[in-house]
């Protein structure tokens, strides 16, 4: 669709991004190198597969149904479930 792009980047700007990230970010934690390093380790192999130029930030939630979402047109967030996750 023509312009869609405009509106999605009108939205962001306005808020809409934001707000996402506090909904779905505050009960959540950042995983990296220090906490659950292989889950870490599989965030950065797959954004080198699929060509991602900065590995986006990885957070988990605790959810038993699996899911998952990707949010950000500046810096992305990964958020996944820890139904997805197996220790």
């Amino acid at each position: 669709m023509p312009g869609l792009d405009r509106v999605v980047k009108f939205l962001t700007e306005h808020g809409y991004e934001r707000r996402l990230r506090q909904l779905h970010f505050g009960n959540s934690v950042r995983i990296g190198d220090d906490q659950l390093p292989a889950l870490w380790t599989i965030q950065r192999r797959c954004a080198h597969v699929l060509d991602v130029a900065a590995c986006p930030t990885l957070y988990i939630t605790q959810e038993p149904v699996g899911s998952g979402l990707t949010i950000g047109s500046n810096k992305p967030l990964t958020l996944v479930s820890s139904g997805l996750v197996t220790s």
